[in-house]
């Protein structure tokens, strides 16, 4: 799987913010919501890019974070997320997806794929759903 995020470098002219999420940690019994640190150029339109690394846990024993698209399309709407994780097979089982390690689900926004937005509030019963099947 190749990772498609990129960096932008932090300098005088750059801003950043908090963004809504949606967290499915291994060690815990159920998702959350928690916020991500992003950051973007000068322009308004620029990309937003997220540090999730601070948010996914076991950075000693795997520190690359790997991503994925996730469509949905719920009455005629479609969706379109971004998928953070990592790979490896000593990460802690989760059990409430049926994987190794965290997830870290976001939304994209619609002018650019490699910019994101908050999630809205009915997101998070279509995120549940839809990683759960």
């Amino acid at each position: 799987m190749v990772n498609q995020r990129k960096f932008i470098e932090l300098s005088r002219t750059s801003k950043s913010a908090l963004l809504k999420s949606r967290l499915y940690a291994a060690r815990a019994c159920s998702p959350r919501n928690t916020p991500i640190h992003v950051r973007w150029g000068e322009a308004p339109y620029d990309a937003r890019y997220p540090s999730v690394e601070g948010v996914l846990d076991d950075i000693l024993l795997q520190s690359h974070v790997h991503d994925f698209f996730l469509s949905t399309t719920i009455k005629c709407r479609r969706s379109l997320f971004r998928v953070f994780f990592k790979r490896h097979k000593h990460l802690p089982y989760n059990a409430s997806l049926d994987i190794q390690g965290d997830l870290v689900v976001m939304r994209v926004a619609s002018r650019n794929r490699d910019s994101f937005v908050n999630l809205r509030s009915t997101d998070m019963h279509v995120l549940d759903r839809s990683l759960k099947k």
